[in-house]
């Protein structure tokens, strides 16, 4: 495993490898920032947002769909913004969104959580490309990764707290949810589960942050691997490279204490297949 750059995040988060242009997008929460580099982490570009971000998916035609903490959003690559508008059972007074990801065709899929870490009251929403907006899942902890297996026949849905990882049938075509089941139940030796990639073997790599290690699943649940990393925290992974067969990792800094020298920083490792690519938001609507 190798740090890629110099830079760091206090919290970074829901990293994208952008194929096109073949650069490795991330968000830093706390910090309120988005950097694109190379796959090494050089030539890195930074952008201020406007508020803390949860995570994004690009666009075709570019810029992307933005989950705020508090709000959801259309942004242009020139950082203009549209807002969506939320969906008619959102309580921004109890919930926050949190981590997404696209599914095969280019629906955002974004996570609600406990704006004060107690009850579950989150829930998990599908965005159309018109941008209609459907409840999908309810009495969520703190919903994090999102992630789909090659085929796009099973979805995977990391609940933080209390540290399960769903598995749900997956109808590409209707966008709909079947035969939720438990992928992996809380494990005291893994933690909490974070930020969630699937490779081509239809493996489940996630970011384990109380462990310090990235953990790989097998398509039965077990743990196939753990993957120690120079973090105290690793937050989320992502295939990205050349063949999508390297494994970006994004990490953060301790919210008490005294950090390494290495929390909030990047690493990249090479993985043993490759991985399933990020999706694009399919929705053409201008911002």
């Amino acid at each position: 495993m190798r740090r890629i750059g110099t830079m760091t995040d206090r919290l970074g988060e829901c990293p994208t490898w952008d194929d096109e242009a073949s650069r490795l997008l991330r968000i830093d929460v706390i910090g309120r920032r988005l950097t694109a580099c190379d796959a090494n982490g050089g030539h890195t570009v930074d952008s201020e947002l406007p508020a803390m971000p949860g995570s994004f998916a690009l666009r075709p035609a570019g810029g992307m769909i933005i989950a705020y903490r508090p709000r959801l959003a259309l942004r242009d690559a020139d950082g203009r913004e549209t807002p969506i508008a939320p969906p008619p059972d959102w309580d921004a007074e109890r919930e926050r969104f949190n981590d997404g990801a696209c599914d095969v065709r280019g629906r955002f899929w974004v996570g609600t959580m406990d704006r004060r870490f107690k009850e579950p009251v989150g829930a998990l929403y599908c965005i159309d490309a018109d941008l209609k907006i459907r409840r999908m899942q309810g009495g969520i902890g703190l919903s994090n990764g999102i992630a789909w297996t090659a085929d796009s026949a099973t979805m995977f849905h990391c609940d933080s707290r209390p540290g399960v990882i769903h598995a749900y049938d997956f109808d590409p075509d209707t966008g709909t949810l079947a035969n939720r089941r438990v992928f992996m139940a809380p494990t005291p030796t893994i933690g909490l589960p974070d930020g969630c990639a699937v490779d081509t073997d239809g493996c489940l790599w996630f970011a384990a942050p109380e462990t310090g290690q990235v953990i790989r699943l097998d398509p039965d649940g077990r743990v196939e691997r753990r993957v120690p990393t120079p973090a105290s925290k690793p937050t989320s992974v992502v295939f990205g490279g050349a063949n999508l067969r390297t494994l970006f990792i994004t990490s953060m800094q301790p919210l008490e204490g005294e950090p390494r020298e290495t929390d909030g920083a990047v690493f990249a490792l090479e993985a043993p297949t490759s991985g399933v690519p990020k999706r694009r938001f399919a929705s053409q609507v201008r911002a």
